[in-house]
């Protein structure tokens, strides 16, 4: 049975910071690449602000289960996110963590599968712990690699309301994509022998 345990927030699962999270099923043109840099975008000024506030437990409350012996599931936060409600057939698709300044634990979900038809389009950003979920609907996803091939070269733009593709860095391998609040992205590239590059893109 799940039990009330006060925990401490662990290191964020590997490259927190990338955009290139492997997909699960059901995932929708690339939407576990752009979770992680519309959170980060999001965040900025939030982060900023909360570097001058005193840090919160934002964990005291939350409903988990031990897994195995020092690792447990959140099941709920106590703050009106049960982790395992379905939506109505499966569970959110869990795309980004990031740890604020502040120590407050946001995540980025979305729906799956056929939930995305039974609920309005776009991903959800909400902080752990607290009352409160937004969710984005952005003009393009713009993510690395290719659609079907994450493992490709450049950037690839989406924009759904035109249903087009654009690519920009062809033949650029890239580690990691980020959106800006004014509509731009941010390119973290690795140019091979060379290594490193950070490039603008304005679609």
């Amino acid at each position: 049975m799940p039990t009330d345990r006060k925990i401490h927030t662990r290191a964020a699962r590997d490259r927190t910071m990338s955009a290139t999270t492997k997909p699960g099923k059901g995932s929708v043109l690339g939407k576990h690449r752009l979770a992680i840099p519309v959170l980060v975008a999001m965040l900025v000024a939030g982060a900023a602000a909360g570097c001058a506030q005193a840090k919160k437990d934002t964990t005291a409350n939350l409903v988990t289960k031990e897994v195995e012996p020092g690792v447990v599931r959140i099941i709920s936060d106590g703050a009106g996110h049960d982790l395992e409600k379905r939506h109505p057939t499966y569970r959110y698709d869990m795309d980004s963590v990031f740890v604020a300044p502040d120590g407050t634990v946001w995540l980025g979900t979305s729906y799956r599968d056929t939930d995305n038809d039974a609920n309005p389009p776009g991903g959800l950003v909400w902080a752990l712990g607290q009352s409160g979920t937004s969710q984005y609907a952005p003009k393009r996803f713009c993510f690395a690699g290719e659609r079907d091939k994450p493992e490709g070269t450049g950037v690839t733009c989406f924009e759904p309301a035109t249903d087009t593709e654009t690519r920009y860095l062809v033949g650029t391998h890239v580690n990691a994509v980020a959106a800006a609040p004014d509509g731009t992205f941010w390119a973290a590239g690795d140019d091979g022998t060379e290594n490193g590059g950070l490039y603008h893109i304005t679609p």
